[in-house]
């Protein structure tokens, strides 16, 4: 749920669970934990994931940038 360098992330609520402000209350509490070590949380997300966006920009996160991934894949032999 959180790295070395202060990433939030992996955080699924179950969907019998949605909706009751857990994920929210877990964020809030490793960003607390984050912040007293010293560390600026930060997360990715996908541009496509309205529910977590919503949810983080609620907490006081902002977009600092947006990324693109890139795979290699070496050519076959």
């Amino acid at each position: 749920m959180t790295t070395f360098y202060g990433g939030v992330g992996m955080l699924r609520t179950a969907d019998s669970h949605r909706r009751q402000g857990l994920a929210s209350l877990v964020t809030r509490v490793i960003c607390r934990a984050e912040a007293e070590a010293g560390l600026d949380p930060i997360c990715n997300v996908g541009h496509y994931n309205k529910a977590s966006l919503d949810m983080f920009r609620r907490l006081g996160f902002r977009t600092a940038f947006n990324a693109m991934y890139l795979e290699y894949t070496p050519a076959s032999k």
